[in-house]
């Protein structure tokens, strides 16, 4: 340093270097922040394409069961009346669900024509 510089300009330049180390160091924790929470995205991103994938499957299930409940039970309205529901479902006060004919799922099939039956 110049020792012709006033001693208030070397002791500002030495409050900016200080003042710079400690931002650097800080971009530094901030960048290795950034990374690791790229990091968690990255591993939770398969996850997320899963549940997608499963959302999409059901949904197309609820559809499927939407569309045979309003041809064989002869509902005519009915999917219109399901899509408002879900379109809207913060104007109720609690949880709505569409038809029990399409809200449930049963996995053994000798109850699945005794349920639509007394469903339909």
């Amino acid at each position: 340093m110049p020792a012709s510089l006033p001693a208030e300009l070397i002791q500002r330049q030495r409050e900016l270097q200080l003042e710079q180390r400690e931002l650097n160091s800080r971009l530094g924790q901030v960048e290795q922040d950034e990374q690791e929470i790229r990091s968690q995205g990255m591993l939770l991103e398969p996850r997320l394409h899963q549940i997608d994938a499963e959302l999409s499957k059901m949904s197309n299930v609820r559809l499927m069961r939407l569309k045979r409940l309003e041809a064989t039970a002869r509902r005519p309205g009915i999917t219109h009346t399901f899509d408002f529901v879900q379109q809207n479902r913060g104007m109720f006060k609690g949880p709505v669900y569409g038809p029990i004919g399409v809200e449930m799922d049963i996995k053994d099939p000798k109850w699945v024509a005794f349920v639509e039956k007394q469903c339909g």
